[in-house]
């Protein structure tokens, strides 16, 4: 069975347009933060059956977008962007799996923006796998 972190890697792929970069614990330095960063995480997973002798699991997957942004009048371009990120990964196909649901939480963290002058904004990421 595939594990999480496989999964991580492959939404990396999906995300490689944008660098993004596979890690267990995030860090990061502002004053040496260039342009758009993306960090993808692995994050949990959720066993079921779906049928009988067929399990259904939920990788969870969580993805962050950063960006300095001290003009809040770019606040909305940031939004969109990080948007449009998750919407392209809504279907696609990591690892032969469909990605069934992306959440933004949040869409962006309002304490980050107002003491860090960083757009942080957090999706989570879900795909569906089917095995026996």
């Amino acid at each position: 069975m595939r594990s999480v972190f496989d999964f991580a890697r492959a939404v990396a792929e999906l995300l490689s347009e944008y660098s993004a970069e596979v890690t267990a614990a995030p860090d990061y330095d502002v004053k040496s933060l260039n342009g758009l960063r993306v960090l993808v995480m692995p994050f949990g997973r959720k066993g079921k059956f779906a049928t009988r002798g067929i399990k259904q699991n939920e990788h969870l997957v969580t993805v962050a977008i950063l960006q300095k942004c001290k003009d809040l009048d770019k606040l909305d371009q940031l939004v969109s962007k990080a948007e449009q990120i998750g919407d392209g990964l809504l279907g696609a196909k990591a690892l032969g799996c469909a990605v069934v649901r992306v959440e933004w939480n949040p869409l962006y963290a309002v304490e980050e923006l107002r003491e860090k002058g960083l757009f942080v904004s957090v999706m989570n990421v879900v795909i569906e796998e089917f095995a026996q």
